[in-house]
């Protein structure tokens, strides 16, 4: 198996819910709580390295903003996606959650845009610096599990630019043990007034040097 691929290829101004394009994912897209997420054109024009086409926006101020979509669970994968916040230093975080194939509401991986201005990893107990991050950048983030070498861990790395940052020391999964993963959930709690942008998830970058071209 290959990890889910969705590159937001609908009308802008969509609504996320029931919408069910991309590859490698076993359901639509569905809303799980708090506000609305939206598809919309990608900020820029365009910006390089950075997701092309549409991607999905959460401009919501209700707590707790949730949207999920199932996937046929693995234990060993590399899952990458894009995201770009608005704002620096938010009131809370925003990022995405990689759960439980039985229950979306067992996350297990969490990689979020924190409150200091830095991307972070939940390690069990205590969140990780993965990268600190400026307002209106997109970074490409990439997680990996391996069950089969690295029980019950995940680690994370970001890309900005052209650049990859060190991947993290492997990382204890959120609830100490990971049996599928199966679920990706896009998460909104930032309280004020911002935009929460996810592109090209298990997709290409657009690259500058390369027309009509991607990279990896």
């Amino acid at each position: 198996m290959t990890a889910p691929v969705e590159n937001f290829n609908y009308t802008a101004t969509s609504g996320l819910g029931t919408l069910n394009g991309g590859a490698g994912f076993s359901g639509a897209w569905a809303f799980h709580d708090g506000g609305s997420m939206t598809v919309e054109a990608n900020p820029g024009s365009p910006p390089a390295f950075a997701p092309a086409g549409n991607v999905l926006r959460s401009i919501s101020t209700t707590n707790n903003t949730k949207y999920i979509r199932p996937f046929a669970g693995r234990t060993v994968e590399t899952f990458s996606l894009w995201m770009r916040l608005s704002v620096n230093n938010p009131g809370d975080q925003c990022g995405p959650i990689w759960a439980e194939a039985s229950d979306p509401d067992e996350g297990r991986m969490y990689v979020q845009f924190d409150p200091d201005g830095n991307i972070k990893a939940y390690n069990n107990s205590t969140y990780i610096t993965v990268a600190a991050y400026s307002a209106n950048t997109w970074y490409k983030l990439e997680t990996q599990i391996d069950s089969v070498n690295q029980a019950n861990k995940f680690r994370a790395r970001v890309k900005t630019g052209r650049t990859w940052g060190s991947y993290t020391s492997w990382l204890t999964v959120n609830g100490g043990a990971i049996t599928s993963i199966g679920y990706l959930m896009i998460a909104d709690s930032v309280p004020g007034a911002h935009s929460f942008y996810v592109g090209n998830i298990g997709g290409k970058e657009r690259s500058p040097l390369i027309i009509g071209g991607d990279l990896t």
